[in-house]
Parts: C-alpha cells; sequence; structure tokens
C-alpha cells in the first residue's frame, strides 16, 4: 500500500507539472521583464474635507470683548479661548521628548500608521475603509483683563488630538466608527480647574434631517486637562445610517467637538470647542449582484492589484502590456503614462456589446496545448470599454490593438499601437481569464465599486 500511495503521489506531482508547463508553453516567451515586487499596499488618498476645521471661539474676539468686560465690571476678569494653530515643528519635538507620545497605543486598536506617521493639516489619508486625521492641535488659552482693560494671558495648555474612522468590510453592516485620542502635551501658566469633554454627532449633507444617528455621543466625559499626561486619553461614537431597500444609497458624514471649561471664566462668543468632521461616507444597498448593504469612503478611488508571478500571470501581462501602450486606468507612471480612471459600468447588455465588440468571434481562439480564451482591455465592465467608449467618442479612430505575444494574427488588430484611444485584446488560458473575471469580481465587491465608480489598475 506505501509503494501505491507514493506511486499514486508521484503521478499527481507530474500531471501538475505538466498543466503548469503547457499554460507557459501556451504563448510565445515575452521580453524579460523588471522584477516584479512581491507585495502591494493600498495607497491612501488625500481630500480636504467641507468644513473639517472650525473654530468657534477667536481669540483675537475674546481678548477684545473681555477688555470691554473688566471695564464696566470694573473688576478683574477670565476669559478663555481656543487656538488651533500647530506648534512649530521644533515645539513638537521638545514636547515630545518630555514624556511618551503612546497614541498607538489607544483603544479600541493601533492606529493605521498612515495616521500616525503624518504631518498635522486639514486634510484627511483615506483608503476605501479607512480614513483618519493626524496630529491635530488644539490650544486653550487663559487670559485676564484688569480693571482698567489690560488683557494678558496667564496660561495655556497644549492638546494633541489623532482621530481615524473606519467603515466595514464584512457585508451587510453599515454602521462606522469615529474615534479620537487626545493628550495634553504641554502646560504653561495658570490652568488649575480648566477641563475638557467630547461629543459626537452625524449629519447629511445638504439636509436638516440627517438619516444617521450616533451612538454613545458622549464618547469623552469631563475630564481635568491641567496637568501633563503620558497616556492619551480617547474615546469613539458609532454611526448608524438607514439605509434598507435595494438601491439605496445615503451619504453622511460625523463630528466629533471638544470643549474646554475653566472654573470661574467668563463665557464669551458661546462655548469654546474645536469641531472635527470627517469625510462624507457612502452606504448603500445598491452593489450589483449583492444583496447586502455595505458603507465606504467613496472619494477614495482604489486600486486593482494583480500579481504578474501569481495564479494569474498571463492575464496581468496582458494588463501591464495594455497600460504601458498608453490605454486609461494606469495607478503608477510606472504602470503606463494615463492616469484616467476606469469608471465601472453596470448594464448587461452594454458589457455584453463591450466584449463582443473587443473579441470578435473572427478571431481563433487557440486550442493547444490549453485553451484560450480572448481577454480585452479596458474591461467590458467599464465606460472605457470598446463599444460604449466608441459610441462616447463617434469622431475618433476606436481601433484594437495586441502584442506580439497574444497570439492574435489579424490585419484589423496591429502590433505595437500606442495612444489613448482604443483597446487591447490578447489571446490567454481560460483559468487565466476567468480567474481574473472573478478576481476583478471580488475587488468590485470588496471596495462596494457601484456605477461610474472610479478606480485605477496596477500590476506587480
Amino acid at each position: 500500500m506505501p509503494r501505491l500511495i507514493s506511486l499514486i503521489s508521484l503521478l499527481v506531482a507530474s500531471f501538475v507539472l505538466a498543466l503548469a508547463s503547457a499554460a507557459s508553453a501556451a504563448t510565445p516567451a515575452r521580453a524579460k521583464e523588471p522584477k516584479p515586487t512581491t507585495k502591494f499596499t493600498q495607497p491612501f488618498s488625500v481630500h480636504r474635507t467641507p468644513g473639517s476645521q472650525v473654530q468657534r471661539n477667536d481669540c483675537a474676539e475674546v481678548k477684545s470683548t473681555l477688555r470691554a468686560k473688566a471695564r464696566s465690571l470694573k473688576k478683574p476678569t477670565k476669559a478663555i479661548c481656543v487656538d488651533h494653530t500647530p506648534p512649530s515643528a521644533a515645539a513638537i519635538t521638545m514636547m515630545e521628548k518630555k514624556r511618551a507620545a503612546k497614541v498607538k497605543e489607544s483603544a479600541p486598536a493601533p492606529f493605521p500608521p498612515v495616521c500616525v506617521n503624518t504631518n498635522s493639516d486639514l486634510n484627511w489619508k483615506q483608503t476605501r475603509h479607512i480614513g483618519c486625521r493626524a496630529w491635530l492641535w488644539s490650544r486653550p488659552e487663559v487670559w485676564r483683563a484688569d480693571s482698567t482693560g489690560n488683557v494678558v494671558q496667564v496660561g495655556a495648555v497644549q492638546v494633541r488630538t489623532i482621530q481615524e474612522a473606519s467603515t466595514p468590510t464584512v457585508y451587510g453592516q453599515t454602521q462606522w466608527y469615529h474615534r479620537i485620542s487626545t493628550q495634553v502635551m504641554n502646560i504653561n501658566g495658570q490652568v488649575a480647574g480648566m477641563k475638557m469633554q467630547g461629543s459626537g454627532a452625524c449629519f447629511t449633507p445638504g439636509s436638516s434631517a440627517p438619516n444617521c444617528a450616533a451612538q454613545f455621543p458622549n464618547l469623552i466625559p469631563l475630564q481635568s486637562v491641567d496637568k501633563l499626561t503620558d497616556q492619551p486619553e480617547g474615546g469613539v461614537t458609532f454611526i448608524q445610517t438607514a439605509v434598507t431597500t435595494p438601491g439605496q444609497i445615503a451619504y453622511s458624514s460625523s463630528e466629533i467637538t471638544i470643549k474646554f471649561e475653566l472654573a470661574g471664566a467668563t463665557k464669551i462668543g458661546g462655548v469654546e470647542s474645536k469641531l472635527w468632521q470627517t469625510d462624507y461616507i457612502r452606504c448603500d444597498n445598491a452593489l450589483p449582484g449583492v444583496t447586502s448593504r455595505g458603507c465606504v469612503f467613496f472619494r477614495h478611488q482604489p486600486t486593482y492589484a494583480v500579481s504578474r508571478t501569481g495564479m494569474l500571470s498571463l492575464y496581468a501581462a496582458h494588463l501591464r502590456d495594455a497600460l504601458k501602450s498608453g490605454l486609461p486606468g494606469a495607478a503608477t507612471a510606472a504602470d503606463g503614462p494615463n492616469n484616467t480612471p476606469l469608471r465601472r459600468l453596470t448594464d448587461q447588455t452594454l458589457r455584453t456589446q463591450n466584449g463582443d465588440r473587443a473579441c470578435p468571434s473572427r478571431y481563433p481562439r487557440p486550442k493547444t496545448p490549453v485553451e484560450h480564451e480572448c481577454d480585452e482591455y479596458p474591461f467590458r465592465s467599464t465606460w472605457q470599454g470598446a463599444r460604449t467608449a466608441a459610441d462616447a467618442n463617434p469622431n475618433t479612430p476606436w481601433t484594437a490593438r495586441t502584442h506580439d505575444w497574444c497570439q492574435i494574427f489579424d490585419n484589423l488588430t496591429p502590433i505595437g499601437v500606442t495612444g489613448p484611444n482604443g483597446y487591447s485584446v490578447c489571446m490567454i488560458p481560460k483559468t487565466h481569464n476567468g480567474g481574473g473575471g472573478n478576481d476583478l469580481l471580488k475587488f468590485y465587491n470588496d471596495n462596494r465599486i457601484i456605477e461610474k465608480d472610479g478606480y485605477f489598475v496596477h500590476t506587480y
């Protein structure tokens, strides 16, 4: 029996090697390519958020009002305001040396590296499911006016904040979270009794009636900020979006307000606070072929990445050559010169027409040593597909091109054509073509790419 098992194992191994050899022999040898990388990391995109930073208490206004109030009361008067100007790089370095910046350890989980390894600004760095803004600064200042109206700053607290919003990667969920971590980094002067609290809320752009609800809105309880802290304080609010019916799409955003208080201070110009707002998040029940709901940072255009050394190597090789020839969708300059994003097409009739035009029946499909199929780029499931793009550009020649290893010998399908207009076709093994289609569909579903959503293509 052991000899029989060994013999069977040897036969199976020989069969697998034969299939691999047949697939590799299915196409002529190609020019040697640069050594591909072995790992792909989805890049972040950067977006400026509307209303992403609001100062509700301007320090210049507070000082002016405080001066007049002290004169009218004829006694010393205190007030606080919040300055949102980031400290200098030298000041930040000095503060960090004085205490441990343990932001990465804050609950409920470590922040993504891009959230902590970035500069302070007003932008959100995001992928399709994660967005963050790092190193936002609040400086609540204590000002005192004497009875004659002389105004001086008597104290200040430097508070550093990091925040992240994350949408679910599991189908069927439309709840996402927005969390924040704050840390007192420096104290100057008289700040005894200063406190801080944070609250979360959600809203719908352009509507007074939000289609979402914030759960656990009091994410940071009232706490003192008049002492230095090595361990950051944090909180999280969960946003539930009302998306139920098939085809429904809803847009929402969440915001976090940090409020500073000081015992005995005169309130001037409303509460002392700073507000942060996420980029708009889209929740939908409109993903073709999928009945479950989900949410994404829809302004991020993700990258569809395929390995040239994996199970779909010849599918990836065609994508690489098509992009190099100047067709749209290149994720990087190394992929190709045309970085116009592809746009998803969901109409089944138009998709079929794209495939029929790109891969006409007159192209012979090789059957040996393995069965081949015609692969097209841009994909038939995009508006840049062969038929829909030609219809959109009636005065521009929209013709096919191929490559020297693709086994298409047709006078109307030349080799070596470059430029943004047209489409590329190639004969690749049926397993690579079918696997590529399934891989693309998984990318669409994982990133909730719905009608006319944009994305890029990268091979590695």
